[in-house]
């Protein structure tokens, strides 16, 4: 069985895009998506196990709670370690000191660096 992949990012076009990546990046890959906070935490809260993740910084919580990043790394500190989150700017990295060891990059991104980053990261697994 290939590596299971969450992309959570609120943008559809983002989802197709990434899914693309993901298919010619890994072998046999299952990706899950969420499209917003809550949906988020309710896949990452649901038992499963990701090898990997690909979390929008910008996707937020509506019902109110954490960001999705302190959430991440609170309560999944091993699945956060495996996260890669996009749409960071070198402002967010500067002011949130939650990204700055954390793989990210901001859209539109290059393919084959993700591509790179995806295999990398699941690599180190």
């Amino acid at each position: 069985m290939g590596p299971r992949v969450l992309v959570a990012d609120d943008d559809l076009n983002a989802h197709q895009i990434l899914r693309d990546v993901l298919e010619i990046s890994l072998h046999n890959v299952h990706i899950d998506k969420a499209l917003d906070g809550p949906s988020f935490l309710k896949k990452i809260r649901s038992g499963h196990t990701y090898d990997l993740l690909l979390l929008d910084y910008d996707l937020n919580d509506k019902a109110g709670g954490a960001h999705p990043v302190t959430t991440l790394q609170g309560e999944f500190p091993e699945l956060a370690r495996r996260t890669i989150l996009m749409n960071v700017t070198a402002k967010d990295q500067a002011d949130d000191s939650r990204v700055a060891a954390m793989p990210s990059v901001h859209k539109p991104f290059s393919l084959d660096v993700l591509s790179d980053m995806v295999k990398k990261t699941c690599r180190s697994r």
